[in-house]
């Protein structure tokens, strides 16, 4: 019993390192406004700002790290630079590009998950699957 609570504590406690390294790390990332947000999201892809205001809390959330230092022109590599801790990048990328696929599938849309390469990319296929 003792070696399960103590498991426990350790993964809690790696969970918030994690948090504090990424938000810590973040910071380097410029703040983007809501409105600077959408203006640069715009000029690729389409939808409803509000829809794509809330996808851009749930990938900051996802990722760990304040939304405002969420852009749509961010690579995975970029974050992973900046704000990788241990694996969980990876696992969080990972099951955002999960998400993103089961969006773009609800709409009868093709897979695009190679070619995901953008935070960008990724509120635009989750933002679509309200819009069908």
């Amino acid at each position: 019993m003792k070696e399960i609570l103590a498991l426990l504590v350790f993964g809690v406690l790696m969970g918030l390192i994690g948090k504090v390294y990424r938000n810590y790390r973040s910071r380097r990332f410029p703040s983007l406004s809501d409105s600077e947000f959408l203006e640069v999201f715009h000029r690729h892809y389409c939808g409803n700002d509000g829809t794509i205001l809330d996808k851009r809390s749930y990938v900051a959330h996802v990722l760990g790290i304040p939304v405002d230092k969420v852009s749509p022109e961010q690579t995975p590599e970029e974050l992973q630079e900046r704000i990788g801790y241990i694996t969980d990048f990876y696992i969080a990328w990972d099951c955002l590009l999960d998400d993103a696929e089961e969006a773009r599938i609800e709409i009868g849309l093709k897979s695009r998950r190679e070619q995901t390469s953008t935070i960008g990319d990724l509120v635009a296929d989750l933002s679509a699957a309200w819009h069908k």
